[in-house]
């Protein structure tokens, strides 16, 4: 209601608090980002006055990435497989729908090549399709 009472009585003055709402977005942003950089730093400095000098040593360091890096690669193993998984099993439905949709198209033909004395065989197909279709 104020920005709306600002805008009716002077333009610019909107226009000014506008601006002054976005330096306060900035300024929340840079905060936040710097009270995030604190976090990390204090953590750190906890964690270092609380490890041995033994395990901040290069050797430490070495073993910690080596096993991040052992994490990763079998994270992303698992993901791959587990994707190629999803897609074999789509390609073997689409595989067996692809299949019987063909049969069913052919035997459609076939009992309509016999004539007029296949025509109830015929409907019986067709419900069976519409009704397997709409499930």
């Amino acid at each position: 209601m104020v920005t709306l009472a600002l805008q009716t009585m002077n333009p610019s003055r909107a226009t000014a608090s506008a601006t002054l709402r976005g330096d306060c977005e900035f300024l929340h942003c840079q905060l936040d980002h710097s009270c995030r950089q604190f976090r990390k730093r204090t953590h750190w400095h906890a964690l270092r006055t609380a490890l041995p000098a033994r395990h901040l040593r290069d050797e430490s360091r070495e073993v910690v990435k080596l096993g991040i890096g052992l994490v990763g690669t079998m994270a992303a193993l698992v993901l791959g497989l587990l994707v190629a998984s999803a897609k074999s099993s789509y390609d073997a439905q689409s595989t067996e729908m692809t299949q019987m949709s063909a049969n069913i198209i052919f035997l459609d033909r076939v009992l309509a090549h016999y004539g007029p004395e296949t025509q109830e065989e015929l409907e019986l197909l067709r419900k069976a399709v519409v009704g397997t279709l709409d499930r």
